[in-house]
């Protein structure tokens, strides 16, 4: 739940709907207590009485019913609905953008997959928990009206019934203790297959060109078999917990049958009111399994939050000046200085150790050596992609880490080796270097 609070800037645009979404669960609540009530009227005012002047007024009641429950449910869902996306929608824009704003050694120590996964499938595992917020009201609510109809009609009858509870949430806590155990590792098993799949698709070239489709297969075959282990061992708690919460209902019915048969037989009880007792008990069983449901569901919602905020914590580690003078052109020279460089996901390992040199406006140089050897990573120094780890890199005497990154980056022109195109018009990817061209 600490998880969840996190999400509040993101829902207060939007609070008007959530707590009008929240209010109408009030009377949706009365009118799905209604049922009970009719059965036990229908039987003992209508059918009993025989009396045919109440048959139109009972038609009528019951369709009535349903007119007002048709506006009250639709904008109870609704409202909630459209937190849900417009949250969703918050959340993964600033996902994108913060992810974006990160600096590039981020991308070599994370995988690509568990990034797509988490902006893709994790404001979803949210957006489960934000639309079962209107549950919290609700189906207390509900259940508390159809347990205080039971009590009107019988209380010893209730009390019987209510001997069912304790076992019922051992069962409901217990499996959803275990299912919770489960539902992060199934999280982190479709990461893995988003990674999987990120790695299929972009690498097809290099898999088609070394025959590794096989290989690339048994990879992808060992996530999916995983991740469906893992689901099915939630699936296995699952199947065990409804039929046990079927057993349990069963023997709760059984009682009120027996007891509630004699009340009849003896006349203490209407059959209509041993009918609408019924009802109430069937409808009151659903709030029970509702609030399990909700739980299993905030907690997801609150591992899906964690990871998500897990992201947002995350800080460039390209350091931002304050008042960093701008450079209008470039006039002198680049210094590269005792420069040493390590990439985050080996820092053991120095691709470039104490490089030195100095190239003047208007000179060309050309970096040669063994695939390996630093020259990519040399020239990702230069518009700061990445920081170096010793020595400094100065342009027209200025520190580059002193200097306004974007105002740094609109100096630098750069054709990259590796081909990439923007999946976009021909148009569109040629003027990425100046939008405004």
């Amino acid at each position: 739940m600490l998880n969840l609070r996190r999400l509040f800037p993101y829902l207060r645009p939007y609070l008007w709907h959530l707590v009008a979404a929240l209010l109408l669960a009030i009377p949706l609540a009365v009118i799905r207590t209604a049922p009970a009530i009719y059965t036990q009227k229908l039987i003992d005012d209508l059918f009993t009485s025989r009396d045919a002047s109440k048959l139109l007024w009972f038609t009528l009641g019951f369709v009535g019913l349903y007119v007002i429950n048709f506006p009250i449910r639709f904008f109870h869902y609704y409202l909630l609905r459209v937190v849900v996306a417009r949250v969703n929608e918050r959340i993964k824009n600033r996902l994108f953008e913060h992810i974006q704003s990160l600096s590039t050694d981020y991308f070599t120590a994370q995988n690509t997959g568990t990034l797509i996964s988490r902006v893709g499938s994790d404001p979803a595992l949210i957006d489960s928990g934000i639309s079962s917020v209107n549950v919290i009201i609700r189906e207390p609510l509900n259940f508390l009206f159809l347990f205080s109809y039971a009590l009107y009609l019988n209380w010893k009858l209730t009390l019987v019934t209510v001997a069912i509870i304790p076992p019922l949430a051992w069962v409901f806590s217990t499996s959803g203790r275990n299912i919770k155990r489960y539902v992060q590792r199934l999280t982190e098993e479709n990461a893995r297959i988003f990674s999987a799949l990120q790695e299929g698709f972009s690498g097809i070239r290099i898999i088609k060109l070394f025959r590794l489709e096989a290989e690339s297969q048994k990879r992808f075959q060992e996530k999916t078999a995983d991740y469906a282990k893992t689901y099915l061992k939630i699936s296995k708690m699952e199947e065990v917990s409804h039929p046990a919460v079927e057993l349990l209902t069963a023997f709760a019915i059984a009682a009120v049958i027996y007891y509630g048969g004699l009340n009849v037989v003896t006349g203490e009880m209407k059959p209509g009111e041993l009918l609408g007792f019924f009802a109430a008990f069937a409808l009151m069983m659903n709030p029970l399994r509702t609030m399990n449901d909700l739980n299993l569901k905030l907690t997801t919602a609150g591992a899906a939050t964690k990871r998500v905020f897990e992201i947002f914590d995350w800080q460039s580690r390209l350091p931002k000046p304050v008042n960093a003078p701008k450079l209008e052109a470039f006039r002198e020279r680049v210094e590269f200085k005792s420069v040493r460089f390590a990439y985050p996901d080996a820092p053991e390992r120095e691709v470039l150790k104490g490089i030195d040199f100095t190239l003047k406006r208007g000179e060309a140089i050309a970096l040669v050596g063994a695939s390996g050897a630093g020259k990519s990573s040399l020239a990702s120094l230069l518009p700061r992609l990445y920081d170096v780890h010793g020595g400094s890199i100065h342009i027209d005497g200025h520190d580059l880490r002193a200097l306004d990154l974007n105002n740094l980056r609109d100096q630098i022109s750069v054709v990259s080796q590796d081909v990439f195109l923007f999946n976009d018009t021909i148009e569109a990817n040629i003027r990425c270097g100046k939008l405004d061209a």
